[in-house]
């Protein structure tokens, strides 16, 4: 659901509910690619590809674009990490992502 459609409605719990979900996508992935690192699976790179693509664009509601701004930030980090072969920073950093998203989706499903 688009910021647009959330307010041309005026569905304040539509929109509770789109950027809770978003967020829980968001997190859904960086768990999936944090576990994948974790067991070195050959998988880990489509992994962390799928968390990638969730933080490309926009959420539902523009009040997440700066969490989502710091989570593409800390991600960057992390791939850069990763490419060093500097295991425990890439894994620093998404952990961080991870506590970030986490505590937005507390805010929002709050708000």
């Amino acid at each position: 659901m688009s910021e647009k459609a959330v307010n041309a409605t005026g569905d304040e719990a539509a929109a509770r509910r789109a950027r809770v979900a978003h967020l829980l996508e968001v997190s859904g992935n960086l768990s999936i690619a944090i576990m994948a690192l974790w067991g070195n699976s050959p998988r880990a790179e489509a992994m962390l590809g799928m968390c990638e693509a969730s933080l490309r664009y926009s959420g539902p509601d523009r009040r997440d674009d700066k969490t989502l701004e710091e989570l593409r930030a800390l991600f960057s980090e992390a791939r850069e990490y990763r490419k060093k072969e500097n295991f425990p920073a890439t894994m620093a950093r998404l952990r961080v992502a991870y506590d970030v998203v986490s505590l937005a989706i507390i805010r929002a499903s709050g708000e």
